[in-house]
């Protein structure tokens, strides 16, 4: 085998399904060996359509809204062919917590969350993107929570003033929701105060945790990619 097909190989190896949460650059970056797709759709992770199963697959985003989703499975048939899936920031949060006991890796904050029921519909994941280039034009539900838990912790917030806030945002549809939208949400319930402290917060605090959570799914999926190649070797 030449060194060209040897690359051609690991990149079948560490696939990533990524979009809105994190951007294919900064994935690149992180992974410059793997396969980077764009959000997954129903039928992309089913058998056939990989011409040689991949051992690690990182599904941070999917199609909600657009197309049918990625479904569970989909995702059995791979574990059961051992392929390791690892789920994270978005669709892959959710799949991981349904299939958590069937061997799904679920990782990071937004996994937690639906875990523990703290969140339970689909669209505090979704961000309204560009259907070519994935970029996201509005914000998910999900980061303004994270944001707004911190704010509780500064003492700027209460849990019933979170709770309210949420609600409120919750039912604005989710291409609407940015942080301007927030900021306008706890103005009207809690005044100009508190909205300018949380502006200030949203400056200087980092709430994007979907991004953040993708990173730490691809940083386990190099890692489990790495000890399959070892054990191989061996």
């Amino acid at each position: 085998m030449n060194e060209v097909q040897k690359h051609l190989d690991l990149q079948r190896d560490l696939y990533i399904y990524t979009g809105p949460s994190l951007s294919r650059d900064i994935t690149r970056e992180l992974a410059p060996n793997a396969t980077i797709l764009p959000p997954a759709k129903r039928g992309d992770l089913a058998l056939d359509s990989f011409e040689m199963l991949p051992k690690v697959i990182v599904l941070i985003d999917g199609e909600l809204f657009q197309n049918l989703t990625v479904s569970p499975r989909e995702i059995m048939k791979l574990l059961e062919n051992g392929v390791t899936v690892i789920g994270a920031a978005s669709i892959g949060a959710i799949r991981a917590v349904e299939l958590r006991n069937l061997g799904m890796i679920g990782v990071g904050c937004v996994y937690e969350m639906y875990l523990s029921n703290e969140v339970i519909a689909d669209d505090e994941v979704v961000m309204a993107m560009d259907p070519i280039t994935s970029e996201p034009y509005s914000e998910p539900a999900v980061n303004f929570r994270f944001l707004i838990k911190e704010a509780i912790n500064r003492g700027v917030f209460t849990q019933e003033m979170y709770e309210r806030t949420i609600d409120e945002l919750k039912k604005v549809y989710f291409s609407k929701r940015n942080l301007q939208i927030l900021l306008a949400i706890v103005r009207e319930l809690y005044g100009h105060d508190v909205s300018n402290q949380i502006e200030q917060l949203a400056h200087n605090f980092d709430y994007q945790i979907k991004s953040m959570d993708a990173k730490k799914a691809i940083e386990k999926g190099l890692n489990l990619f790495n000890q399959c190649s070892l054990k191989e070797v061996n």
